[in-house]
């Protein structure tokens, strides 16, 4: 029961992403909410290839620049494999721009999920993000090709507190 319950969310946020149009700043955060769910919720990495450009530049904590949509996806991987119960609750998200030239979304939100996976720190420490691990992230979405898509994007989190879940000291 509890998987054709999961089944069912994920058809129903899956079409609502898929089937969007982002007319409006509503649209971008029902978008956003739907999106990040999608990805660190239910761990569907595959989105990221249908919603960020092929060459987007990402900068994130301590200088960490990652090029390309590839790089993209290694690091979400190597997030959702170190916490593969990770959730995320969004706190907030505020939407500049419009249709016609485009979004910047800002993006508040805490991780949630216990180190039950291997890390570069090595193997799972069984610890716990708690609720204060933050993530913080703005981006920007353009319509290109007659889809809309990330273009760039600056994401950074609470790294001390996800390797005091990843490591042993």
């Amino acid at each position: 029961m509890l998987a054709d319950i999961n089944a069912d969310k994920i058809k129903a946020l899956s079409e609502a992403v898929k089937n969007i149009d982002l007319k409006d700043k509503s649209d971008v955060k029902e978008f956003v909410k739907n999106y990040t769910a999608l990805i660190y919720d239910h761990q569907m990495i595959g989105l990221i290839y249908d919603y960020y450009q092929e060459n987007v530049e990402i900068l994130k904590e301590d200088r960490i620049r990652l090029k390309g949509i590839e790089a993209v996806v290694q690091d979400k991987q190597e997030l959702l494999a170190a916490f593969p119960d990770l959730k995320v609750k969004i706190e907030n998200i505020i939407v500049s721009g419009d249709a016609e030239n485009g979004y910047k979304i800002f993006r508040r939100m805490r991780y949630e999920g216990t180190n039950s996976g291997y890390t570069k720190y090595g193997p799972p420490t069984g610890k716990s993000l708690g609720n204060a691990c933050l993530g913080l992230s703005m981006f920007y979405m353009d319509k290109k090709s007659g889809q809309w898509q990330i273009t760039h994007e600056m994401d950074m989190r609470s790294i001390e507190w996800m390797e005091k879940a990843m490591t042993n000291d």
